[in-house]
C-alpha cells in the first residue's frame, strides 16, 4: 500500500465513529482489514485508536474537514479499496442507518468517487449481506 496507516486509519474511524460504537464485530473486522490490505496489525490497530480519539472529540463538520485533509494522501490507485473497507465497517454491525450512508456517501466525495459509483458499490457489498437490516427510521 502507497496509502499511509495513519491515512487509512482516519477513514476506518470515521466509519466506526458513524454508529458511535467501535464494538468487537468491528475490532474483527479492522484485523481483516490490516490482514487484506497487508498492513501491520499492530500498527494498524493503534493508529485506529488513535484516529478513533480524535474523531471522537470532533463535531460532523471537524470530522468532515478531517476526512478532507486526510483524503489528500490517499493514492488514486487505491481508493476503491479504501472505500470499500470503509463499506464493510459500516456494515459489521449487519445494519445500515442513514447517518452511516450519509457518511459513506461524505467518504466517497472527498475520494472522488461519483455518487452512484458509490451508491453501486454499496448495493454490490449490500447483497452479499443477508442478514444486513437496513434501518430506515434512524
Amino acid at each position: 500500500m502507497k496509502t499511509s496507516i495513519d491515512t487509512i486509519a482516519a477513514f476506518i474511524a470515521a466509519a466506526i465513529w458513524a454508529d458511535g460504537v467501535y464494538d468487537e464485530a468491528e475490532k474483527i473486522a479492522v484485523e481483516e482489514i490490516a490482514d487484506a490490505l497487508e498492513l501491520d496489525a499492530d500498527a494498524f490497530n493503534a493508529a485506529i485508536e488513535e484516529n478513533i480519539r480524535k474523531v471522537d472529540a470532533m463535531k460532523d463538520d471537524e470530522v468532515n474537514e478531517f476526512l478532507r485533509v486526510a483524503s489528500d494522501g490517499v493514492d488514486d490507485m487505491e481508493i476503491g479499496m479504501l472505500y470499500q473497507a470503509a463499506m464493510q465497517i459500516i456494515i459489521t454491525d449487519n445494519k445500515l442507518s442513514f447517518s452511516e450512508v450519509d457518511n459513506l456517501l461524505f467518504i466517497a466525495e472527498v475520494l472522488g468517487i461519483e455518487d452512484s459509483m458509490a451508491v453501486l458499490m454499496l448495493a454490490d457489498m449490500v447483497k452479499t449481506e443477508p442478514e444486513l437490516e437496513i434501518a430506515f427510521d434512524e
